[in-house]
């Protein structure tokens, strides 16, 4: 699992997210079960001075249940501040285990 990153360059950026995104797309996975899928760039939420964008990832699909500010489906236009910020907040959700029936 991944450490909280402290600045965007800790990222790892994966290249080939450019073909799928336009842009580039890191992943970053918690031991919670969630995931913070960033992107940058191509079809992204972003603008020169916010161009990041983060959504809240569980099981690989964007999660609308996590309850941080009001479980918006991702958050665009972040600055590298908010963007971090919106990956500690889901470093810190509550775990999640998954239940089969």
């Amino acid at each position: 699992m991944s450490k909280i990153p402290t600045s965007i360059s800790e990222l790892k950026w994966n290249p080939s997210a450019s073909e799928i995104f336009g842009g580039h797309r890191a992943i970053i996975s918690f031991e919670n079960g969630y995931t913070a899928s960033v992107l940058t760039g191509g079809m992204s939420y972003h603008t020169a001075t916010e161009p990041y964008e983060v959504a809240v990832l569980l099981n690989g699909v964007v999660n609308y249940d996590h309850g941080i500010e009001g479980n918006t489906d991702v958050f665009g236009y972040c600055t590298e501040e908010r963007a971090l910020h919106i990956i500690k907040l889901i470093s810190q959700l509550p775990h999640h285990t998954t239940t089969t029936k």
